[in-house]
């Protein structure tokens, strides 16, 4: 289409269209009025050329504004009419309707004869390939004479006329719209129309829920929704629609419009029905499900909300967009969603640790989970920490958070004037936890662990004769007591010290150590232990024997004790460094027990000639002489037993 510059020629009479009619129709009108043999003539005269006269209908602003010029017209008037040409080249505009390119016929003429009886003008309705009745008479558009073939826009015979023959097209002789589907089939005509009052007052017969959608979603719903509740997507999409019979067509617009009339309650109904239909049927659960995602169209945020408002969990990937009273995820999905592979969906199946359904289907085994159990295990694994890491965090070893870290509800320490509730932490028993994870605890109780810590200590340079808990804890033979110290701690039994603003751990936190239990830790505590761990660090192993690192090393290497990967480091048999601690002892453990300063005992027991065993002393020698206390793996747990 193109403007030529040349003498400007206007009809005599003014044309002013109305509201429903297209700008074709509105030229042709106007030309046949003034006995213009030929559309392009009047075009001519406004120096509009085109190739294909129908295109007007999308003319730009300039071209519509010489168009109005030749009508006599205000150019307001065509512009409330026209269409225009989306960016996209599959997409026309007709005012705030987006809506198919391949919906709109603007160059074939197509007509209903009884309408243009009661109103000769020709209705934007009728370009429209998705409306093949017309939605004032619902008689079924005639588009060809019987004996001159298709009816175009060149020759201006009359809108009801044949532009070859000259005669009038009769009425359709097929049946008109049956009067049940009139209704919505009007409804979706007006959802459509270029008159942006018809379209307002069609979104008003829509539920309130929906109306603040534009028309664009909702003619998009309405035609996916319409095409698989109906023919299915066999035949193709909104595109090949236009292409199919008038009878299929009107049956899938008149569905969309139904099913937009009572949404969501009426787009739930028909998931429910169909559910019912396909009774296990996987290739049909799978139909389905694309089903779905194709109406709510992902990439366009507003379809999505819609379809959304039917099945409120749909994000494109979740068997919950129409699962009934229960969510499920496929296995992909639950793939995603806890980062699993097929090996451990599987030992998730043998765990037990969610629910699952089999579908029926061939060789290949198919399953879908219970989506709530998987949001639930995703949630737990997002919110836990390992005990290595919570160990690391307030500097005490590893093994003390077998003490302290139980699963809910918990039990209770040993017996005993020092004994209480050790459950400071939260250990997860869930099974899909150990299956994928390992032993973890619930990340928020370390936090209130932590708070309650910090808040309890006695927040000023601490006392003489006090020392770090750290070095207090060396008293003990082999592991130490951590979980009822640190329950003493929390329940204010045992004042501590930390100074300035620093965190509360191990090393910072100071305690007077005669305010300790006396007792050592027992065998019935560590067999109450819910945590398991069969191997320790080289750190722990050190703190377990009371020793430095290069002692810990020389004690293990003559004791032969094996030394393999472990974590991140290297780590050795916790039995086997417990079962050395308990012949041997190391100077710092009995400095501490007996209050003695580390370095002149030292000496004094080397001049006493204590027997030295595995670069230690030997602790049967040492509780001889009153300097550190008995095993409970040594003495058969006697001395835990009298105080």
């Amino acid at each position: 289409m193109k403007v030529a510059e040349a003498p400007f020629k206007r009809l005599r009479f003014e044309y002013d269209p109305g509201p429903r009619e297209s700008v074709i129709g509105a030229l042709a009108a106007a030309c046949r009025e003034h006995r213009l043999p030929r559309i392009a003539t009047a075009l001519e005269g406004g120096g509009v050329h085109v190739a294909r006269i129908g295109l007007i209908q999308c003319a730009p602003t300039d071209m519509l504004d010489r168009i109005a010029r030749v009508i006599r017209t205000e150019p307001a008037n065509l512009h409330t009419i026209a269409f225009t040409w989306s960016d996209r080249r599959d997409r026309i505009v007709l005012g705030d309707l987006v809506a198919p390119r391949s919906a709109f016929d603007l160059e074939r003429r197509r007509i209903s004869p009884v309408s243009l009886r009661k109103g000769p003008y020709h209705r934007s309705d009728w370009l429209n390939l998705l409306l093949p009745y017309c939605p004032e008479s619902l008689e079924l558009l005639v588009d060809a004479c019987p004996d001159c073939g298709p009816l175009g826009w060149r020759w201006t015979r009359g809108l009801d006329a044949c532009e070859g023959c000259g005669k009038q097209i009769a009425p359709s002789k097929a049946p008109p719209l049956p009067l049940y589907a009139a209704d919505d089939y009007r409804l979706f005509a007006d959802l459509m129309s270029r008159d942006p009052d018809a379209g307002a007052k069609a979104v008003e017969q829509l539920p309130s829920v929906i109306q603040s959608f534009s028309r664009t979603a909702l003619v998009g719903v309405a035609l996916r929704a319409g095409i698989v509740a109906t023919s299915g997507r066999r035949g193709g999409g909104v595109e090949k629609l236009a292409e199919a019979g008038p009878d299929v067509v009107v049956k899938v617009v008149a569905t969309g419009a139904a099913l937009l009339r009572g949404w969501p309650a009426s787009m739930q109904a028909f998931a429910d029905w169909r559910l019912d239909a396909i009774a296990g049927d996987v290739a049909a659960y799978e139909t389905m499900r694309r089903d779905i995602r194709w109406i709510a169209q992902r990439q366009h945020m507003e379809e999505g909300r819609l379809v959304a408002l039917a099945f409120p969990d749909i994000d494109g990937r979740k068997v919950q967009t129409f699962a009934k009273d229960t969510r499920y995820y496929t296995a992909t999905e639950t793939n995603i969603q806890l980062w699993t592979s097929s090996q451990q969906l599987k030992q998730l199946r043998d765990a037990k640790a969610v629910r699952f359904e089999e579908l029926p289907g061939g060789q290949r085994k198919r399953v879908r989970y219970d989506a709530d159990d998987v949001d639930a295990l995703r949630n737990l694994l997002r919110t836990s920490t390992t005990a290595e890491s919570v160990a690391a965090r307030f500097e005490i070893p590893v093994y003390a958070i077998s003490q302290i870290a139980f699963p809910q509800p918990v039990p209770t320490a040993s017996d005993g004037p020092d004994s209480s509730d050790t459950a400071l932490l939260t250990a997860l028993n869930h099974p899909g936890v150990v299956v994928l994870q390992g032993q973890k605890l619930d990340a928020t109780s370390v936090e209130n662990f932590a708070r309650e810590l910090d808040s309890i200590a006695i927040r000023h340079q601490p006392p003489p004769g006090i020392i770090t808990l750290r070095s207090a804890m060396i008293r003990y033979p082999g592991e130490k007591p951590w979980g009822r110290v640190l329950a003493a701690l929390l329940g204010r039994r045992i004042p501590y010290y930390v100074a300035g603003t620093q965190p509360a751990t191990a090393r910072s936190i100071h305690v007077d150590p005669a305010r300790l239990p006396k007792l050592p830790l027992c065998q019935r505590e560590r067999d109450e232990s819910f945590l398991r761990f069969t191997h320790v660090s080289m750190r722990d192993a050190g703190e377990i024997l009371g020793a430095g690192f290069e002692e810990t090393a020389v004690a293990i290497a003559s004791r032969g004790i094996e030394i393999s990967r472990y974590g991140k480091g290297n780590g050795v048999s916790r039995e086997a460094v417990n079962s050395l601690a308990s012949i041997i002892a190391f100077t710092g453990e009995a400095a501490v027990f007996s209050n003695r300063n580390a370095v002149g005992l030292y000496h004094e027991l080397k001049r006493a000639g204590v027997a030295r065993l595995h670069g230690g002393w030997s602790r049967r020698e040492l509780v001889e002489r009153g300097l550190v206390s008995p095993s409970a793996q040594a003495d058969g747990g006697q001395s835990l037993r009298t105080k």
